[in-house]
């Protein structure tokens, strides 16, 4: 069956919080790429998102158009996951996943069923949904988190790297206003040296932290391995690792007890599922992150927690409602947890943009 048409359409999409910030960026938009493929009368739909610091929305726009799709136009569906992989190693993660879910999406389509059914069947039915904070003011906190526990979440990533004591003081407020019922992980994006990353997970002990993702700078292997054998909360380990060969180079070293897996970090599908497995052979817990995207990256998201065994029961599968006027799912939020909505793909509708 050969692919009779490709589109690809992109727009902004403004944040719900216009004061949006980590510790290494701030953003109130992000901008968002639909990719279409046609074949066999059934359309499939992947999306991706720019990255607030390393690529534009027409960054991938122009990689699609001038490189991509031209490499996909008139070839089967069935040998197209071959083209992408033999793509330019230029072509960024963010470029090719929207190819990918696309791809996804439509044999889904094309074969009736559901994306999670395809990729080996669910083993669980529902995965704990995780919520991003982004930083505030410490008195400022608990507002921000509170309109999402009303909503029924009850697992956090907090936005930190103000220091130990702003930090801390963050975790502690939350904690003091929702209770132990709730998870709280915190991520540093690389705003710690080894010191003050010792000084923050010793401080964090008390406060019951799920974990502490990527405190150091992105490459400082070492400098993690030091942390995490000092401090007694979980390290997880999220920009220095984009590839199998990373996970290797963490596991070797023991610089941390996760890692943080993200569709538009691996670029692909296989490629989770590849680095997933070999998580499990090392010994390292994998933990299913995302970012601000479009509802079908949380839609594939949700269904790859659902159908891999050695992925965490928490996943950030819900960022899509940090998005203003976003269209589309696929995913079923029900108070804390998140699930496929059992339709064929990637589920839901065609977002109104290819009207």
């Amino acid at each position: 069956m050969k692919i009779d048409a490709i589109r690809v359409r992109s727009r902004t999409l403004k944040r719900v919080d216009p004061q949006w910030r980590t510790s290494s960026y701030k953003a109130d938009e992000v901008g968002a790429v639909y990719v279409a493929i046609e074949a066999g009368g059934m359309t499939g739909v992947g999306a991706t998102a720019s990255h607030p610091r390393r690529l534009t929305a027409d960054d991938i726009v122009a990689q699609l158009t001038g490189i991509v799709l031209p490499a996909l136009a008139g070839r089967s569906v069935q040998d197209a996951r071959g083209v992408l992989a033999a793509l330019p190693a230029s072509i960024h993660s963010r470029t090719s996943i929207a190819v990918d879910l696309a791809l996804h999406d439509l044999i889904g389509r094309l074969a009736g069923l559901p994306a999670e059914v395809l990729w080996g069947g669910p083993v669980r039915d529902r995965v704990n949904l995780v919520r991003m904070v982004g930083i505030k003011a410490p008195q400022e906190i608990v507002a921000a988190v509170r309109p999402l526990h009303e909503a029924g979440v009850r697992a956090f990533k907090l936005k930190v790297g103000e220091g130990v004591e702003r930090d801390v003081d963050r975790v502690r407020r939350v904690r003091a206003a929702f209770g132990d019922d709730v998870t709280i992980m915190v991520d540093g994006n690389g705003a710690y040296d080894r010191d003050s990353g010792v000084e923050f997970g010793r401080a964090l002990g008390e406060l019951g932290v799920h974990c502490i993702e990527q405190p150091l700078p992105y490459q400082d292997v070492e400098g993690m391995a030091l942390v995490r054998k000092a401090i007694p909360v979980p390290l997880m380990a999220d920009q220095m690792v984009e590839s199998v060969a990373d996970v290797v180079a963490v596991a070797q070293a023991g610089a941390a007890d996760m890692i943080s897996l993200k569709l538009t970090k691996m670029g692909s599908v296989a490629e989770c599922i590849r680095v997933a497995h070999v998580c499990a052979a090392v010994g390292i817990g994998v933990h299913l992150g995302g970012c601000a995207a479009p509802g079908i990256v949380d839609s594939a998201l949700t269904r790859l927690a659902l159908s891999t065994p050695d992925i965490d029961v928490y996943a950030e599968v819900g960022e899509s409602a940090a998005l203003v006027d976003d269209q589309v799912s696929g995913v079923v939020h029900a108070g804390p947890y998140a699930r496929s909505d059992g339709h064929p793909g990637l589920g839901g509708m065609p977002p109104a943009i290819w009207a």
